[in-house]
């Protein structure tokens, strides 16, 4: 992490502060006599003589400053929160300061009060309310107290995913819970991060899916797992996909050439270059025979069969016919389409609301669409009437 520096003019910062009820704008300040960095307000008033030497962009509120080599940080007023006597200071996160003294790193907090004495080779800022921590070239973690939860002990520890922190030792990856605990011994060549309760895990290039307990909810024998959306997750072997729900039984048997996440209990499917629908029992409420289907709308999805386009609903019945030569993603009740390269406007029921005699037109967006007849562009309200 690097800090900001300011150019050795007035600049500029962008920072407001409430004062007592007024507005004070503040601009680090580099005296050319002296070369020494102070605050001004949009006046040019001191509102602290030019006495540091250096000083950084603020964050959250402070400026790191820099005098004899060693920094602190000051607040927006200029009052010195911490002077400077560390070999390093890190921008702010979530009110606290990660600080360096001979080689060794701690916290200190928004009021200068040293909450970790440094103690460890490194700390990485705050994610997901903790701090990683390397101490030997080993990782652990703290909680934002300074709290140490997990001593250093592994390899590596990534940040936290839905309560879980993936850790490495050696090649191999485990997972340890926010309590410290470990719940999976490392053993995986590869562990994704949690998502839906659900971890994805590798050995010998196979993969499968462990719960938030460390249990194998499937054998790790998948060529590719998906993460899990919609209550299942999208598997394939040998070329070939299914699903499978939370517990990790297979609902949907591996004999489809392709398919695509659930979305509103529905999920694509592809077999022999043919698309159809499922719904979250596995049954094939459109049976594969489009030559392509787009992501549901709402209840509704636009279809593709010999070049021609339309809407069916999710029990497969076609509610706009595939009569078209294009159609735009429906935007509330209505949406541009083509015919023999002529543009008209049509509802989700099929009905034309503006006839197809236009060279083209843009989406109905609000209140009108843009159309474009013989060379000439102007705009039509839904009555089709041209409108300024």
């Amino acid at each position: 992490m690097k800090h900001l520096k300011l150019n050795k003019t007035i600049f500029l910062l962008l920072l407001a502060l409430i004062t007592q009820g007024k507005t004070i704008a503040q601009e680090a300040y580099a005296d050319p006599v002296t070369d020494k960095w102070g605050l001004i307000d949009e006046e040019g008033n001191y509102i602290l003589a030019p006495k540091y030497d250096k000083m950084f962009a603020p964050e959250e509120g402070f400026f790191i400053v820099v005098k004899n080599k060693k920094q602190g940080f000051i607040d927006g007023t200029g009052k010195e929160i911490l002077a400077p006597k560390y070999d390093d200071i890190f921008a702010p996160k979530e009110g606290l300061f990660i600080v360096v003294k001979n080689n060794k790193s701690g916290i200190v907090n928004n009021t200068g009060k040293e909450i970790l004495a440094p103690k460890y080779d490194r700390i990485f800022a705050p994610d997901s309310g903790y701090f990683i921590t390397v101490l030997n070239n080993k990782y652990g973690f703290i909680d934002l107290n300074a709290k140490e939860i997990l001593v250093p002990t592994y390899d590596e520890v990534l940040a936290p995913e839905e309560g879980f922190f993936a850790v490495k030792q050696g090649s191999k990856y485990g997972t340890v819970n926010e309590a410290g605990k470990q719940i999976v011994a490392p053993k995986y060549d590869q562990i994704f991060a949690y998502h839906n309760g659900l971890a994805i895990v590798v050995i010998n290039e196979k993969q499968g899916l462990i719960d938030t307990n460390g249990k194998e909810i499937t054998p790790i024998k998948y060529d590719k797992v998906y993460g899990s959306e919609g209550g299942f997750s999208l598997v394939t072997l040998n070329n070939k996909t299914g699903f499978v729900d939370q517990t990790g039984k297979e609902v949907v048997s591996l004999k489809y050439d392709d398919a695509f996440d659930f979305t509103n209990g529905f999920a694509i499917i592809v077999t022999n270059n043919k698309w159809g629908l499922m719904n979250a029992k596995g049954k094939e409420v459109v049976p594969p025979k489009y030559d392509k289907i787009f992501a549901l709308e709402g209840n509704i999805a636009q279809v593709i069969l010999k070049e021609k386009v339309g809407y069916i609903d999710v029990t497969g019945k076609e509610i706009i016919p595939l009569k078209y030569d294009s159609i735009f993603a429906f935007d509330g009740e209505y949406t541009s389409a083509s015919i023999n390269n002529k543009w008209g406007l049509i509802n989700k029921k099929g009905q034309t609301i503006i006839p197809f005699k236009y060279d083209s037109m843009t989406c109905y967006c609000g209140e009108r669409t843009e159309v474009e007849l013989n060379g000439e562009t102007f705009y039509l309200n839904i009555k089709g009437e041209r409108i300024d």
